[in-house]
């Protein structure tokens, strides 16, 4: 409906205030635009994408305070059947390094899908890697009531891309996992999704998040509060999860469902920080464990066995407050989704585990005999607790001649 279409640099580009109602295919659209502002519109049952940043070059825009709303259509119907992409979502985002602020999408399939998986396209193809582009500020956006997914980052692994003038990326290894030195090329600072709110969706989270941050999210009554597949340690040593509260309530409006409200967390050989999170439970809620710890990892063929050799994460719990659950309840899970349950470890440095530093699969029972060592109940998934700091040591050999 409105498209700011190839404009380059155009501060004085403005779509504020505008209503748009049943369209189909886009209802605003920055294309191969830079340093506009989106603000302000409503966007009431479109079947489609509410804001779409097309080509991924797309630089310095604000999107900021739009409503899009899927509403009296028969619920999650705002999408086209079979469309390629960019269909059934409220904010759909290729271009990453823009401004996106307290924004809200209810009722669609996704809120907001940022897919950073193509090197570009029109303008922008060969001369853009969106996956691996930082986004400015990400802060304040709410989502609910979005059958599939709120917001869902797909894969995106920030790194520090140069981009031109134009946002294209003319020295393609700014892309690269490790720079000419072979240091870490993760982005530095570490990209920052602040202050997102998503209650009442399927899932909130992605597959493969890398030196991207979530800081001060509220996730209440979702399917998958956090859904997480595989990360790395930040290159600046940030938590990947900071000052977040997760929960889930039954009754909060009529027909409202509490959902499961948990963390499915991810896997792969690095430690996964996670840094004073609150968990909320209703008294008597013996629901879902809070955390479920290696979804999916070590499945054969599935995503592509991105999640680590031998699924062997480490979570370290720093402030962690549990107070508002019950006490019995079950804070722990190893393996969700037919992840690994016995090569994960869980380590805190304070009070974050009652004192234990590490907690080691209930399947490797043999530590429990060890000084300093005992087994849990079911608040700890019956696991090994031990006052010392459990480490692995994994060893890597090649295969013999003529090894079948």
């Amino acid at each position: 409906c409105l498209h700011m279409h190839h404009l380059g640099h155009c501060p004085d580009c403005l779509v504020e205030g505008n209503a748009i109602e049943y369209a189909i295919e886009k209802g605003v659209t920055v294309h191969d635009t830079h340093s506009s502002l989106v603000h302000a519109n409503v966007i009431w049952n479109l079947k489609g994408a509410g804001v779409y940043v097309e080509d991924g070059n797309e630089m310095n825009n604000t999107i900021s305070e739009n409503v899009v709303l899927c509403g009296d259509m028969p619920k999650h119907e705002c999408k086209i059947p079979h469309a390629q992409h960019a269909s059934g979502v409220g904010l759909y985002v290729i271009g990453m390094r823009n401004n996106y602020l307290r924004n809200r999408a209810a009722g669609f399939e996704t809120g907001i899908y940022t897919n950073g998986g193509s090197n570009g396209i029109g303008t922008a193809a060969g001369l853009a890697c969106p996956i691996h582009t930082p986004f400015l500020r990400f802060e304040g956006n709410v989502m609910h009531d979005c059958r599939r997914w709120g917001l869902y980052l797909g894969n995106q692994m920030a790194r520090n891309v140069v981009q031109d003038a134009d946002g294209f990326v003319r020295d393609r290894s700014t892309c690269s996992e490790f720079d000419a030195y072979g240091n870490d090329n993760g982005a530095t600072p570490v990209s920052v999704v602040a202050d997102e709110f998503d209650w009442q969706v399927g899932a909130s989270g992605l597959y493969a998040l890398r030196d991207i941050q979530w800081l001060r999210y509220v996730g209440i009554n979702n399917g998958a509060a956090v859904y997480w597949k595989t990360s790395k340690v930040m290159a600046d040593g940030s938590p990947h999860i900071k000052d977040s509260i997760i929960g889930r309530k039954s009754g909060l409006y009529p027909g409202s469902h509490a959902g499961s409200g948990h963390m499915m967390g991810p896997s792969g050989s690095f430690t996964f920080l996670v840094d004073n999170v609150t968990f909320v439970r209703e008294e008597g809620d013996a629901g879902s464990p809070l955390i479920k710890i290696g979804q999916h990892c070590g499945l054969s063929g599935h995503n592509g066995g991105v999640e680590g050799q031998m699924c062997a994460v480490q979570y370290f719990l720093r402030n962690m407050d549990w107070s508002l659950v019950d006490g019995n309840h079950q804070r722990i899970q190893f393996g969700v989704s037919g992840g690994n349950p016995i090569t994960p470890i869980v380590t805190a440095a304070d009070g974050s585990l009652d004192g234990a530093q590490s907690l080691i699969s209930p399947l490797l029972n043999g530590f429990a005999s060890l000084d300093g060592c005992a087994s849990t109940g079911k608040r700890w998934s019956y696991a090994t607790a031990c006052e010392q700091r459990a480490r692995r040591l994994n060893i890597f050999g090649h295969p013999p001649p003529n090894a079948e």
